[in-house]
């Protein structure tokens, strides 16, 4: 599945468990948005993501089986930010940045039962690779 962002595609590499996805995302790129409605990962409620070589901005646009019902839930983010690597949760067009400090971070799902982060890398590669999971549950 691919997903097109001002001259750039962000791609999800699914494999052998569905809830697992490998996102690879050609360079150079300023910035991407992938809408995981659109790949497998919607029905899942455990998602574990990776993303080979980090650069820039990626927003991803969370849907979950939740989404589908239209009813609120939360997404538990566990990620770890490290090399100038920082997270936005976006609500209302408004980002506000998200601080790990070794803990997840529970997001309550918009008025349309998403929940749209951001990630901001630098334009230079600095990371291999940058894990980001996240649990869904009902509110």
């Amino acid at each position: 599945m691919s997903v097109t962002g001002q001259s750039c595609k962000a791609k999800v590499y699914d494999s052998s468990d569905k809830c697992n996805g490998r996102l690879s995302i050609r360079n150079p790129c300023n910035s991407a948005t992938l809408h995981l409605g659109a790949t497998n990962l919607k029905s899942c409620t455990d998602v574990n993501l990776s993303w080979d070589y980090p650069t820039s901005n990626l927003t991803i646009v969370i849907e979950t089986p939740f989404t589908q019902r239209r009813q609120p839930y939360a997404v538990n983010l566990k990620g770890h930010c490290e090399f100038d690597c920082k997270m936005y949760r976006i609500l209302d067009g408004k980002e506000t940045e998200l601080k790990f400090n070794g803990k997840s971070q529970s997001q309550k799902s918009d008025c349309n039962y998403q929940v749209i982060i951001k990630l901001q890398f630098p334009p230079t590669l600095n990371l291999f690779i940058f894990y980001l999971n996240y649990n869904v549950t009902k509110i």
